[in-house]
């Protein structure tokens, strides 16, 4: 079933950056835009882990099939941009055919190293499905197309080139305005906006310094979170070898 207005999403992992490239996309100003639909699903309705640094936002749909249903709504009233994470919409979104078809899919990713680290520091809990690479990969080679993937770290060092690339490939048109912002919450980040008061804060996106030594320092916060990036670091060299240069 086609829809009037396209629905653009990023799937991305945690701490990727991704929330920096949302928080972009809404100063555009000419599309709606959706923070992490799905993460009641997964946090709430599936109730897989308890998610930290958030409080429940009773007004938003819990179900996938209540979110999937609010999303294609949504963009039946205007053009969609949705970031979300890959692992909590697994695995029922590899079999709903009708939002896959829908759906303008990007991916981002960042180094394991540095990202896993960030997590750490944020959530000492993570698992390794909600570190996100596997989930990103299976859904990629589930689509039978090739998306962009957009490294993190060449965002971070050149924004304007890497969203230009993205806006061509989505058919949006440049928009310049859109790569600074004010440090005003979005209404769907409330409940979550303590992960993202770095991004917030910095008003347009930044270059990623002292990242060099991030493996060390990962190692040095406990032995589990380097079996995680061993155990995820296959799947990250698997999507950057499909990104374009």
């Amino acid at each position: 079933m086609s829809r009037r207005h396209p629905i653009h999403v990023l799937w991305a992992h945690p701490r990727s950056a991704s929330t920096a490239f949302e928080r972009l996309m809404r100063e555009r100003g000419d599309l709606d835009c959706a923070h992490e639909p799905f993460l009641p699903d997964y946090y709430v309705a599936r109730a897989i882990r308890s998610f930290p640094h958030s409080k429940e936002n009773p007004d938003q749909p819990q179900t996938y099939e209540d979110i999937r249903a609010m999303l294609l709504k949504r963009a039946d009233a205007a053009p969609l941009f949705i970031k979300d994470m890959a692992f909590y919409v697994m695995p029922h979104i590899l079999d709903d055919t009708e939002l896959l078809a829908a759906m303008r899919p990007v991916f981002m990713v960042r180094h394991p190293a540095p990202t896993l680290l960030s997590y750490a520091r944020m959530d000492p809990d993570f698992t390794r499905e909600e570190s996100g690479y596997e989930a990103q990969l299976a859904m990629h080679d589930a689509l039978g197309r090739k998306p962009l993937i957009i490294r993190s770290e060449a965002m971070r060092a050149d924004p304007e080139r890497e969203m230009s690339r993205f806006w061509a490939s989505a058919g949006l048109p440049y928009t310049p305005d859109a790569f600074a912002w004010d440090d005003s919450v979005p209404d769907d980040w409330e409940n979550v906006k303590d992960w993202h008061r770095n991004t917030l804060a910095s008003g347009r996106i930044r270059p990623l310094q002292n990242e060099e030594n991030a493996l060390d320092e990962l190692a040095a916060l406990g032995s589990r979170f380097v079996e995680i990036y061993d155990a995820v670091i296959p799947a990250y060299n698997a999507l950057v070898a499909r990104a374009e240069p």
